[in-house]
């Protein structure tokens, strides 16, 4: 047998035609391995020529991803690696609060019940190789998500407005729906979160507010917004005094005595 040196690896080759051969660290490349196979009566040799290509190691790239609560992501690790061709990507370890599915070929999917950091490590193998397999990390980040209720106080027939949204905790791209309508008024959500209403009846009105992280469209948490709304009767406007002398400018706040609905407005007053 000849054809194989240390700098390339180490080869055993057994009687029965078997063999091994492991590559030296760093070695890549074709060998050719020359082997003499004697048998018959009267003995007769002849030679052969064993081929093997020695690849390069693959190149794995660590990945991440962020995803949301309940709901499935998608991703594929094999995108930014390197590999020889009929390379296999194996199932890495579950962790508490997710699961996750890797198919062979490094596609994902990831769903988490819990808001937290999963980090995840995929053995990589070669073609024919099923131990001691390289590996590359994914780490999936899955943000906070924390709704407030919100409570507002309006009057009849006055317009109002507000943003839930900003007592929430949520991720970036997160939109806010449509509550169902409720008689004696009307309410528009808009995707950020802010609301106008209106009542032409007081009462208490309670809306249920999906709120979708980026991508969701069914099955939203939702928070609730509770608007109370009162008659207004007589609304208190006190009088206002202040002293100031010539030519030194004087400010104040008219309203702060004053007992009126929100969205009131003061006016330029008339010259005297």
């Amino acid at each position: 047998i000849s054809g194989t040196t240390v700098a390339q690896g180490t080869l055993t080759f057994n009687s029965d035609g078997s063999y091994s051969f492991s590559p030296a660290a760093g070695f890549v490349g074709p060998i050719n391995i020359v082997y003499e196979v004697c048998g018959g009566s009267p003995v007769d040799c002849a030679k052969a020529t064993l081929h093997i290509l020695v690849n390069p190691a693959p190149t794995l790239i660590n990945d991440a991803q962020t995803a949301y609560v309940n709901i499935p992501a998608t991703g594929n690790i094999s995108t930014n690696d390197v590999t020889p061709a009929g390379t296999t990507y194996g199932q890495p370890a579950a962790i508490t609060g997710a699961t996750i599915t890797v198919g062979a070929n490094g596609t994902y999917t990831f769903t988490a019940t819990a808001a937290g950091t999963y980090t995840y490590t995929v053995p990589v193998c070669a073609p024919g190789q099923t131990t001691n397999c390289p590996t590359e990390t994914l780490v999936i980040t899955v943000p906070v998500n924390t709704l407030t209720d919100d409570a507002q106080t309006a009057y009849v027939n006055i317009p109002t407005s507000g943003n839930i949204s900003t007592n929430d905790v949520v991720p970036a791209g997160t939109t806010y729906g449509q509550p169902a309508a409720i008689t004696g008024a009307t309410i528009t959500v808009n995707a950020n979160g802010t609301y106008s209403f209106t009542a032409t009846v007081a009462g208490t009105y309670t809306y249920t507010v999906p709120v979708c992280a980026p991508g969701q469209t069914t099955n939203c948490p939702t928070e609730t917004l509770v608007i109370t709304v009162t008659n207004l009767t007589n609304p208190i406007i006190t009088p206002d005094f202040s002293v100031t002398n010539v030519k030194v400018p004087v400010i104040g706040n008219l309203s702060t005595n004053d007992n009126v609905p929100n969205g009131t407005t003061y006016g330029l007053p008339s010259a005297s």
